[in-house]
């Protein structure tokens, strides 16, 4: 009885059934206005060259040290996606006249917040495609005005145990686990950008 209602409550306390997703910090709806910049921005940048009636966006406020609005974009579909496969990802922060961009990256997801902060904006972690194969996962910081990026989070190590049929060692990929909140994920499908 006693291993019965651990169970019960493990399931319940973990949010569903063993893999059962985590639910992220996505929006059901973009704010008006925040989906009305960010789309007068894309027409701005593509104007003709975007399919404009399969753009897609989802979008996770993004909370910081300075209690601004500040929102995280990302686009799919239209030509906003690369040949393998990471799309465009903005950084919107709310002004005093409207919003402006203080970060573009591209990636996919899964895209988490991460703990640390840098200038009152927390980190991002951001997965990106580096080959049709290998996908690594990068850290974004703020530096004052824009999120900038590079550092890795996870990579490839040499693994004595294995060695490759000529001899060499293989390499094997390092895990990494997200040290923060889910902001997008892979179910996360958006709203179309442009209305028809």
């Amino acid at each position: 009885m006693k291993i019965w209602v651990a169970l019960v409550l493990g399931l319940i306390l973990s949010g569903g059934a063993p893999g059962a997703s985590a639910k992220s910090l996505a929006m059901a709806h973009a704010p008006k206005a925040v989906k009305a910049y960010v789309a007068g921005q894309l027409r701005y940048r593509m104007g003709d060259a975007t399919d404009v009636r399969v753009s897609r966006l989802t979008v996770a406020q993004l909370p910081d040290v300075a209690k601004r609005h500040n929102y995280l974009v990302f686009v799919t579909g239209g030509g906003w996606c690369g040949a393998t496969g990471n799309c465009t990802i903005l950084v919107v922060e709310q002004a005093k006249a409207g919003f402006k961009i203080i970060g573009e990256m591209h990636g996919h997801e899964p895209i988490h917040l991460l703990v640390a902060s840098s200038h009152a904006h927390r980190d991002l972690a951001i997965s990106v495609h580096v080959s049709a194969w290998d996908n690594y996962d990068f850290r974004w910081r703020f530096n004052g005005s824009t999120y900038v990026g590079g550092e890795p989070l996870n990579g490839y190590v040499l693994d004595t145990a294995r060695q490759s049929k000529t001899g060499e060692q293989e390499s094997r990929k390092l895990p990494y686990k997200p040290e923060g909140p889910l902001l997008i994920g892979s179910e996360d499908k958006g709203e179309l950008l442009f209305a028809n």
